[in-house]
């Protein structure tokens, strides 16, 4: 579940919780700095620190092959009753576009590097 808060709110929240406000521009300043080398590595460096993202890391899905992730979301999807949601993403999945990029092989290149 995502949720969303203004720029104002979190920083009148964050005033109170100092390590955490420290710890969230630690990351944003990572990020920052590694998409910044990937835009333009000759520019940029990388930084040891920024080779791997803090927060990421902590996820289920950090390090996982795409092509795993997509194919075990592929049988999840066949295996359950067509509901709303997924109707929607057959409609997605078989839109001319959609279609399109499959057989230019963008889908993977997405999944594999977004910056492309």
């Amino acid at each position: 579940m995502l949720f969303k808060i203004s720029k104002e709110k979190l920083t009148a929240v964050l005033k109170d919780f100092p390590e955490t406000m420290t710890n969230m521009v630690k990351v944003a300043e990572s990020r920052h700095r590694r998409l910044k080398h990937y835009i333009d590595p000759s520019k940029y460096a990388l930084a040891k620190e920024d080779e791997i993202d803090s927060e990421d890391c902590k996820t289920e899905l950090f390090g996982a092959d795409a092509e795993q992730i997509v194919s075990a979301k592929e049988d999840e999807v066949k295996t359950h009753s067509r509901t709303r949601k997924n109707h929607r993403m057959a409609a997605i999945q078989r839109s001319p576009i959609a279609l399109a990029n499959k057989k230019r092989g963008r889908i993977a290149t997405m999944i594999n590097n977004p910056l492309k």
